[in-house]
């Protein structure tokens, strides 16, 4: 079965929960044992993802890594990117997540461990603006996801990039028999971690200073907060008892505040900004 825009079945090449065991000749990288236990010790801290990246990029090689947190038809949150680049961050964040594959595998109803691009593109489960995107602007060859659930039917991925050639099918198994140890490291580390929704507080944090910034009223600073979440005015309408003749209107006000005219330049303004802080 493939994943279609309507789909929400496993694509090929996904490993599900079933997954078969790496080769018998694999091995352990020398020092694994003390990375993952760095990993362990590090839960409830905010260098738990980044210790986990590197115990998985012991075992399966990569160029970069990046780590987001996924929830049902909203924007993914990104919580470690050591090299996805501006230009890149700034696109993806603006309207392309909604392709992202990650965001329907992680939807399906069939648990899923792990999986890569390459074998979603061979498969023709890989939408050619997101393969365009990955591409070009990611610079990757492919990408490789661990995916560790969470509450609320949210998710964590854990991203390996690589530009010389794609994951192998072992290496894909290799990953789904991480994901079983770190989805039980991962559980234990929300069980700790500062307040639950820390990162939506950090969000709400950074748009009050925007709103502060800016002079937004709060009807603005409400649409603000929906369309950096991906609504589109119709939903915002209704969300906000208001008519979408309304929200365009608020848009425009808002647009003009910070001189700008769409709403891709008002999320690239409100992140680029975001990074700056």
């Amino acid at each position: 079965m493939k994943i279609t825009s309507n789909a929400r079945s496993v694509p090929p090449a996904v490993v599900p929960g079933a997954a078969g065991r790496p080769s018998a000749g694999a091995g352990l990288a020398p020092g694994w044992g003390g990375l993952l236990a760095g990993a362990a010790a590090a839960a409830g801290t905010e260098q738990f993802y980044t210790r986990l990246t590197a115990a998985t990029r012991a075992l399966i090689p990569a160029d970069f890594c990046i780590v987001a947190r996924y929830r049902p038809r909203r924007r993914p949150r990104i919580l470690i990117d050591e090299g996805m680049g501006g230009p890149a961050k700034t696109t993806y964040m603006a309207r392309l997540w909604e392709l992202d594959p990650i965001c329907r595998v992680s939807a399906s109803a069939e648990p899923v461990r792990a999986f890569s691009l390459a074998a979603l593109r061979d498969g023709g489960a890989l939408s050619e603006p997101y393969g365009r995107y990955v591409d070009t602007l990611l610079g990757i060859k492919d990408e490789l996801a661990i995916l560790l659930p969470a509450a609320d039917h949210a998710c964590l991925a854990l991203c390996l990039d690589r530009r010389g050639q794609p994951f192998s099918r072992e290496e894909v198994e290799v990953a789904c028999e991480l994901q079983q140890l770190f989805a039980v490291l991962h559980q234990g580390h929300l069980a700790i971690a500062p307040a639950a929704g820390e990162g939506e507080a950090d969000e709400a944090a950074d748009i009050e200073r925007f709103r502060r910034r800016h002079g937004l009223t709060g009807r603005e600073t409400e649409i603000l907060a929906l369309a950096l979440n991906g609504h589109a005015n119709a939903t915002i309408a209704a969300r906000l008892g208001i008519s979408v003749g309304g929200v365009k209107n608020h848009k425009h006000r808002l647009y003009n505040k910070l001189d700008i005219t769409t709403e891709r330049e008002l999320i690239t303004t409100f992140f680029a900004e975001r990074r700056a802080m």
